[in-house]
């Protein structure tokens, strides 16, 4: 009898917090309110906002124009000419932000993308917000995990290398990570990522004073835990050791030692995590780093890596293994919209293997570019995080080297190995970044795709390896068949494309001889088209290809990827 009573006003209470914030409040946050000792205790919170206010038309023409030049052109590359901007690009609107001030302890992030702003609340104000009517709905906001590797003094000799080429660079110790995903072929080709912008969101970089960076170009560095411009070590929250190992292994430079794949681009840092924390994070200040480096003069990042995983059911008030969906957390929705603005973004999947469904946030989004590890030999680590995801998508999308990876020492000019998705992971973002110098007007999507198509395991992807290593040269190679200076006679069209199998023409085929020509070249298949708008390549192996159809003396062709 004593606990059906316990019950029954426990269940009354919950019932009159979803009276009193008219369900505006999430489900996490009421049963904290719930629980909480204290009648004004003090909660982190997201307060999310109806809409961005009047004339959101207007506002978004005149937001294209304050936007540089740069970040258009990249959108450009993913999107109609006048779709380059929208309400995402449009500042919380300043008269909500205003009115919620006063209720507001201390604010934290104010996020266009998410139409939202994190601040800490009392519960009794949390209930005055939540009358405000331009109020959405407001949830708290979740503090996640971010998984540690481990130091290996594993180093290898020249002679144990698996992949071996030659080369005109010294890469010392950091041949085989190099190598493994032919990014080495491309340093050949001249290819160092120039005129690319990479944001790296980590835990600090507190050796920017090693041999490895004298050349590196920074254009600018935020910490958003302690809210300076210095991401260094300091009298703050926060170690920096993980982002400059993980910085070394993206853009390091130091013949006969480390050399990393994008050693030419230029990088903005942004310091999201304090360490100090138990490695805890808020899921706010990787948004707030996002976004900060979107809008930052000059047009914002092309890439960006972050070797962070966030995966922890434990405390209560984080998601739960249902919402690693691709579309539910916070940092997995700001991931899509930066993807949708021409960035892409490359994540770790995680150190939780080798169970499945331990892929992490945001590595579930399926605009991210999620990456396994593998060791020096191309084999899976036991560590490396696995899918499916929560709705069954085969993650990670590619593996590299996060098995003994060559990195930067944390405290002078000597060097280590680490382990860790939070080292293959950089390796594939600065391995796309030389294809995004070498393929200029090919969209974040047409690279995203290219590692996938051209990886190791393409004709077979598994939750393990994903589409398998990736295959750097193999995918400019892929991309080069795309973007050659070829002409192609627009006049045919195949949909849908990508396809799996049927194309409709929208010409006349019939009785006209066809061929079919994969990414390097090779004719794959010929013959007669026999149906008059329609033919089926479903038995094709997934990749790029291009269709040419003879018609009297035109040639007529159309680019496809099957998948």
């Amino acid at each position: 009898m004593k606990y059906i009573f316990i019950f029954s006003i426990f269940f009354l209470i919950s019932l009159n917090i979803s009276a009193q914030y008219t369900s505006k409040i999430s489900l996490q946050l009421a049963n904290r309110l719930i629980t909480s000792e204290k009648s004004d205790s003090i909660f982190r919170v997201w307060i999310y906002f109806t809409d961005k206010g009047e004339n959101v038309s207007k506002k978004i023409q005149t937001v294209e124009t304050e936007l540089p030049e740069n970040a258009l052109k990249r959108r450009a590359k993913l999107l109609k000419s006048n779709q380059l901007t929208d309400s995402y690009d449009l500042q919380v609107n300043a008269g909500y932000l205003a009115k919620s001030l006063p209720f507001l302890a201390k604010t934290y992030t104010v996020s266009r993308w998410l139409n939202a702003i994190s601040a800490d609340v009392s519960s009794g104000n949390i209930e005055k917000l939540g009358e405000l009517e331009f109020v959405k709905n407001i949830d708290i906001v979740k503090t996640l995990t971010a998984e540690r590797e481990s130091e290996s003094m594993m180093l290898f000799t020249e002679n144990q290398f698996l992949y071996e080429t030659k080369t005109s660079y010294n890469y010392g110790e950091s041949f085989n990570q190099i190598s493994m995903i032919q990014v080495d072929k491309l340093h050949e080709q001249g290819y160092s990522g120039n005129g690319v912008r990479i944001c790296v969101l980590d835990a600090g970089f507190n050796n920017l004073e090693h041999e490895a960076f004298a050349g590196m170009d920074i254009l600018a560095q935020y910490d958003f835990v302690n809210s300076n411009e210095n991401v260094d070590d300091e009298a703050d929250m926060g170690y920096g050791g993980h982002g400059t190992k993980t910085l070394s292994t993206i853009g390091g430079f130091k013949e006969g030692a480390l050399i990393g794949p994008a050693f030419g681009a230029s990088y903005m840092l942004a310091k999201t995590e304090n360490t100090e924390s138990e490695t805890k994070v808020e899921e706010d200040n990787w948004v707030a780093a996002l976004e900060w480096a979107e809008y930052m003069p000059g047009g914002g990042p092309d890439v960006t890596s972050t070797s962070l995983g966030y995966f922890d059911f434990q405390d209560g008030i984080t998601y739960s293994r249902e919402d690693l969906d691709g579309n539910t957390t916070v940092i997995t929705r700001a991931s899509d919209i930066a993807a949708r603005k021409g960035i892409l973004v490359v994540n770790s999947a995680a150190n939780s293997g080798p169970n499945p469904y331990t892929i992490a946030a945001p590595a579930d989004g399926d605009s991210v570019l999620a990456v396994g590890a593998v060791d020096a030999f191309g084999i899976i680590k036991s560590f490396s995080s696995r899918g499916p995801t929560a709705d069954g998508r085969i993650k990670p999308d590619v593996s590299a080297q996060g098995g003994a990876v060559f990195v930067a020492d944390v405290t002078d000019n000597n060097y280590t190995t680490s382990n860790g998705t939070s080292f293959s992971c950089p390796l594939v973002a600065g391995a796309a970044a030389l294809l995004v110098e070498a393929f200029p007007t090919a969209s974040n999507m047409d690279i995203f795709n290219a590692l996938k198509l051209t990886a190791t395991q393409a004709d077979a992807p598994n939750n393990d390896y994903g589409w398998g290593i990736i295959q750097t040269y193999k995918a400019y190679q892929y991309l080069e068949t795309i973007y050659s200076e070829t002409t192609v006679n627009e006049e045919l069209i195949c949909f849908p494309n990508p396809t799996k199998g049927e194309l409709i023409l929208n010409k006349v085929a019939l009785n006209k001889e066809y061929t079919l020509t994969n990414s390097i070249g090779q004719i794959v298949r010929k013959g007669t088209v026999s149906n008059r708008f329609r033919l089926d390549i479903s038995d094709e192996k997934p990749g790029f290809y291009v269709l040419s159809i003879l018609s009297e003396e035109t040639v007529y062709q159309c680019k496809i990827v099957k998948l």
